[in-house]
């Protein structure tokens, strides 16, 4: 009985040492990373991306606010990568009358460390600063 215990304690501590560990995985890419925090406008509109929600709420409006711009209210939402610094998502557009409220399809890719390029249909291209 002692032989067939030392037997298959030694084939199991064979076993187990040729046995390899995996690698640790490599760490997943976070896709809203870059997005997170304060974004500058060029009409001086700012908001904050919070990647928990995938949308950013206005911090300041508009420096000539005529469109009655509200702050909390979600300049973007539904943000959606597509892609490595690319994403979808919808763009605040407000109507003339400053009451009227529709979201855009939009598109916006990273341009660099600071910078995001925004294309919303109907609107100007336009380019967002990084607020540090």
């Amino acid at each position: 009985m002692k032989i067939k215990t030392l037997l298959l304690s030694s084939l199991m501590l064979c076993m187990l040492a040729s046995c390899k560990k995996d690698a640790d995985p490599l760490p997943e890419h976070d896709p809203y990373a870059f997005l997170e925090g304060k974004w500058a406008y060029e009409n001086g509109a700012e908001c904050v991306f919070v990647p928990e929600t995938k949308s950013a709420a206005g911090t300041k409006p508009p420096t000539n606010n005529i469109y009655g711009f509200v702050i909390g209210e979600a300049y973007w939402k539904n943000v959606v990568s597509t892609g490595t610094d690319e994403w979808e998502y919808d763009q605040i557009v407000r109507s003339a009358d400053g009451v009227t409220v529709e979201y855009r399809k939009s598109t916006m890719s990273r341009k660099d460390d600071n910078t995001l390029s925004m294309n919303t249909p109907q609107l100007p291209d336009t380019e967002l600063k990084r607020v540090r």
